[in-house]
């Protein structure tokens, strides 16, 4: 199953989609083809994004693939392939988009206005994964400022009780054009991760500094150091 992360249980608003013996998260990926042919195709593109979504344990049931030569502002793919892609997603039951390219907040917003569904980039599924498979307090914490950071920007209100701005008597009886009490909730969910981050920041330098301290002994009493590199859960077959 993906991560609390990416499913949004980390923020109190669990689905049914992550209880024990649910079904799997179903995705349709996105993706942009120039009309070059320059680069990789969209097909090819998605094909590699397909395998870190099975790694995330995300299931793909179709794909919808744009020949533009750059990426819409406001919803990245263009408006009548928006309004494709709410058809798909409902018709194959879908829980989330992902997105081959970087996707900005204003195109997050926009897709998932109009499609009904988390969507997010390839950035976010692969730190969906990293937070899986960290295992070390500090591989936690450096995963999860990652993700603090990815998902600061993109912070936002859904339905009625988020609305963001009041208006007459809307927000508790203020005036016209204060704030609602979504907009007040999202600026208290936007000081709750920056605190978060703050603390996690300095974790990660206390970590830096006892691991300086262990390096410098190591290297003193000439011990030999082994590193494991690679992508996304390279490793985990040794432990």
């Amino acid at each position: 199953m993906p991560g609390t992360w990416l499913t949004g249980a980390h923020t109190g608003t669990k689905t049914p989609l992550d209880e024990p013996g649910a079904r799997r998260w179903r995705a349709v990926l996105l993706g942009l083809a120039e009309r070059d042919g320059a680069g990789p195709s969209g097909t090819d593109a998605l094909d590699e994004l397909e395998r870190p979504a099975a790694t995330d344990g995300i299931g793909v049931v179709d794909r919808m693939v744009q020949v533009r030569d750059r990426p819409d502002p406001a919803t990245y793919l263009g408006s009548g392939k928006v309004n494709e892609l709410a058809e798909l997603v409902e018709t194959e039951d879908a829980d989330l988009g992902i997105a081959e390219g970087e996707l900005t907040p204003a195109q997050v917003r926009g897709l998932e206005d109009r499609v009904g569904v988390r969507v997010v980039d390839r950035t976010g599924l692969i730190l969906d994964i990293f937070g899986e498979h960290a295992r070390s307090s500090e591989g936690k914490a450096q995963v999860e400022l990652a993700q603090l950071a990815y998902e600061l920007p993109r912070l936002r209100g859904h339905g009625r009780e988020m609305s963001r701005i009041g208006g007459g008597r809307v927000a508790d009886g203020a005036g016209i054009g204060v704030r609602g009490r979504g907009e007040m909730r999202l600026e208290i969910r936007r000081r709750h991760l920056r605190r978060r981050m703050r603390t996690l920041r300095e974790q990660v330098r206390r970590t830096a500094r006892r691991r300086e301290v262990t390096r410098r002994r190591r290297t003193r009493d000439h011990i030999p150091s082994v590193a494991v590199t690679g992508y996304t859960n390279a490793g985990s077959r040794l432990c």
